[in-house]
């Protein structure tokens, strides 16, 4: 490594270590608004943007330790948080990523919110009964990067759960801004899909 790459690098380290302790700090700030927020609808907006918080900055920490191929990692990783929050309820998360596949950092915070979203919307509506099984993917087909969120719960049925649609609607807009496309299936519970071109 040259003088030159050796300083850039150290300048990547320093700046991840600044988003990192901003994590830090924001969390922080979320958790002590929480103690003090007495609304269930204030609570639960809160809660959601520290899961978010927190979702971002382990993808900082998986991109600062292996690049353009940690976002596999960095899906690895989330199953665990998002089985134990499905635990008590019977619902299990599986992951299906090709460890190979490279996801440009540019894309990478984009994936994350959006599957965090997919999958929290997953294990919060798709089974009311309890038990279920969602199944997260990450492959590469042709020129696209293709993100699959598939559950076998109770199919989507947005005219059924009106001002539900947020978590969908975030993430659509996420994926337009990166010219990728959506797609939902329903069929034996609910499959969304997103293509990408890197």
């Amino acid at each position: 490594m040259s003088i030159d790459e050796s300083e850039q690098q150290l300048a990547l380290d320093e700046l991840r270590h600044r988003f990192a302790n901003s994590f830090q700090l924001i969390t922080a700030l979320i958790r002590h608004r929480l103690g003090s927020t007495t609304s269930e609808e204030a609570r639960h907006h809160l809660e959601w943007v520290a899961d978010v918080v927190n979702s971002l900055a382990l993808l900082q920490q998986r991109l600062a330790a292996a690049g353009t191929t940690a976002f596999a990692d960095y899906l690895a990783e989330t199953v665990a948080f998002w089985n134990r929050l499905g635990a008590t309820r019977g619902i299990n998360v599986s992951l299906s990523a090709d460890p190979h596949v490279e996801v440009p950092e540019r894309l990478t915070a984009i994936l994350a919110l959006s599957v965090h979203e997919l999958v929290s919307n997953a294990i919060e509506h798709a089974f009311p009964d309890g038990k279920g099984e969602v199944t997260v993917g990450l492959l590469r087909v042709g020129g696209e990067l293709v993100l699959l969120v598939q559950d076998d719960g109770d199919g989507f049925k947005p005219a059924a759960a009106p001002g539900h649609g947020f978590g969908l609607d975030l993430v659509r807009r996420l994926v337009a801004q990166v010219g990728g496309s959506l797609e939902i299936h329903v069929a034996n519970g609910t499959s969304v899909r997103i293509r990408v071109a890197d």
